[in-house]
């Protein structure tokens, strides 16, 4: 039975048997496999704007910074798409997807809308994880962090000027529409 004692109305003193300190240390074992796989898709995604704008500086000699950046605005657009929803309502069950599609292309939406909910609390995960990408990115915090080890080491105008370019890759505005 859980309740405040009178000699001691710490929370420590809630916890009546060993089965309530277990329960308490799996509530961090429940958030990270809750969280794991979405934070991991994050990662990875946040790593694509850099690939792609290094695979377009190969294949295209684009004449402005802002095609680069509408360039990688569609392209990180579909990739997301594919990654995000595509990858995640197929699964697992990859194989049988591509085969229910191969017998009936036109009933691809249909396939989706039936595989679709079974995702739901990944895509609620995911809009969570997305919001704190961009409070966090709101905050600046790699520029504060980027100023505050500079200053350590050149004058506060130097720190400034090495901090303040942004990395274009992933926070220009390409990668920052699609996100």
């Amino acid at each position: 039975m859980r309740g405040l004692s009178a000699k001691d109305p710490s929370p420590e003193s809630t916890l009546q048997s060993p089965g309530d300190k277990v329960c308490q240390s799996t509530r961090g074992v429940h958030l990270s496999q809750a969280y794991a796989p979405t934070l991991g898709l994050l990662i990875f995604l946040s790593f694509a704007p850099t690939v792609l704008i290094n695979i377009f500086s190969l294949l295209f000699n684009f004449k402005s910074e802002v095609k680069n950046q509408l360039e990688l605005q569609n392209w990180y657009f579909w990739f997301m798409v594919f990654f995000v929803i595509g990858v995640t309502v197929v699964g697992q069950d990859f194989v049988n997807f591509v085969e229910q599609v191969a017998k009936q292309p036109t009933q691809l939406p249909m396939v989706l809308a039936e595989k679709m909910p079974t995702s739901t609390h990944y895509y609620l995960n995911f809009l969570v994880l997305q919001w704190v990408t961009h409070a966090m990115n709101l905050t600046r915090y790699m520029q504060v962090t980027k100023f505050v080890g500079f200053s350590k080491i050149w004058s506060e105008d130097d720190a400034r000027a090495l901090a303040e370019p942004e990395d274009q890759d992933y926070y220009g505005m390409g990668s920052r529409t699609d996100k």
